[in-house]
């Protein structure tokens, strides 16, 4: 539970990680809460962690993440809390 897949071509690719839930902006950045409620954004390789914690995940057209952590609150940018 908890794969992240890529669409390629006319099929699915894994990609690393386990994540609870996603969020992709319009300028393809791609962003997740990992199992561990982590947050996580795809550099091309992988996935580099950012501080904080949270249970979910949007992301805006220009790639910045808005998420909720535990306690209900709201952050936005890159650098959640």
């Amino acid at each position: 539970a908890g794969a992240i897949y890529r669409r390629a071509g006319n099929g699915w690719r894994r990609m690393p990680g386990a994540a609870r839930d996603i969020g992709v902006g319009a300028n393809g950045a791609v962003w997740v809460i990992g199992t561990d409620s982590g947050t996580y954004r795809w550099n091309g390789r992988g996935w580099t962690k950012v501080p904080g914690a949270a249970v979910g995940i949007s992301v805006g057209r220009a790639g910045k993440p808005w998420v909720v952590n535990a306690g209900r609150v709201i952050f936005r940018g890159s650098r959640v809390r």
